[in-house]
């Protein structure tokens, strides 16, 4: 099974992480979601997991090798933020459509 990667913004600065896995335990905060990714490529045990499924505040950028999350965080991170903003913007259009269709 391949786990999990939660990464939720708290706040400015403030991504905290966690994984479908309780004996995998990380830090309670990260200042980046780059280094949050780092984190899990470099601190996941290798025979625990080889890829993991990344989300970013319920957002899912698929699944991705450690290796990877640990060579490249910032590319991940950007894919993940720009992915995160289209699906905000998608469903902010959603809701104007309806609004739109509702008052007819």
């Amino acid at each position: 099974m391949i786990p999990v990667l939660h990464i939720i913004r708290r706040a400015p600065g403030d991504y905290e992480v966690s994984t479908t896995n309780p004996d995998f335990e990380c830090p309670q905060s990260f200042s980046t979601v780059s280094a949050a990714l780092k984190f899990a490529g470099d601190d996941v045990p290798r025979d625990f997991a080889l890829f993991v499924e990344v989300r970013y505040n319920g957002v899912c950028l698929g699944t991705r090798p450690l290796q990877q999350l640990a060579e490249s965080p910032g590319a991940v991170a950007d894919e993940l933020m720009d992915l995160t903003a289209r699906v905000l913007d998608a469903e902010d259009e959603l809701q104007l459509a309806r609004a739109k269709g509702g008052g007819q």
